[in-house]
C-alpha cells in the first residue's frame, strides 16, 4: 500500500473570518506541566504571511472561562504559496495542569480573513482514526481536532 503526500478524503473544519474555533478536550494522568500544542492544519490558498494562532485551555466546554493561553505563534514560517497540511506549534509558559480538571480548548487566529474557497485555514479532524475518542462515534463532528501535547513531568 502506497501513501501520497495528501490523503484522498481530508475532514476538516473550515475556520472563518473571527472565529475561534473548539479543537476538543484533554486530561492528564498526572501532574504536567504543559510546554507546547501542536494542532494539525491544512491552509488552503495563499496566505498573506502575517497570520498567528494561539490556544487557550478553559475550564468549561464553551471556551468562556479560559484558564490557561498559549503565546501567539507566527503562521510565516510555513509556505506561504499553496497549500500546507501539517503539524503547528504552539509555546506555553509551562504551566502546570491538574490531573483532577478536565481542559477543553480552543484556536484563535489573529491578521487572518478567509476568502469563500480561494484562501482558508482549516483545523483537520482526527478522522477517520480518533485518538481521543472512546468508544467511537459515527458523527463526524463529534471528533476532535487533532492536537499532540508536549509538556514536563517530575520522576
Amino acid at each position: 500500500m502506497a501513501f501520497l503526500n495528501f490523503p484522498e478524503t481530508l475532514y476538516v473544519k473550515t475556520i472563518d473570518t473571527s472565529e475561534e474555533i473548539r479543537l476538543g478536550s484533554l486530561k492528564t494522568a498526572e501532574n504536567l506541566e504543559l510546554a507546547h500544542i501542536r494542532v494539525f492544519l491544512y491552509v488552503a490558498g495563499t496566505m498573506s504571511g502575517a497570520e498567528q494562532i494561539r490556544i487557550h485551555l478553559c475550564s468549561d466546554a464553551a471556551c468562556t472561562k479560559k484558564l490557561i493561553t498559549s503565546s501567539w505563534s507566527n503562521l510565516s514560517g510555513l509556505p506561504v504559496n499553496g497549500n500546507f497540511l501539517g503539524w503547528v506549534r504552539t509555546d506555553f509558559s509551562r504551566q502546570g495542569l491538574n490531573p483532577n480538571i478536565t481542559y477543553y480548548t480552543s484556536l484563535e487566529i489573529n491578521n487572518y480573513t478567509r476568502n469563500g474557497d480561494t484562501y482558508y485555514l482549516s483545523g483537520v479532524f482526527d478522522f477517520p482514526a480518533p485518538v481521543y475518542i472512546q468508544g467511537g462515534g459515527n458523527v463526524l463532528l463529534d471528533h476532535n481536532i487533532g492536537m499532540q501535547i508536549f509538556g514536563y513531568k517530575e520522576i
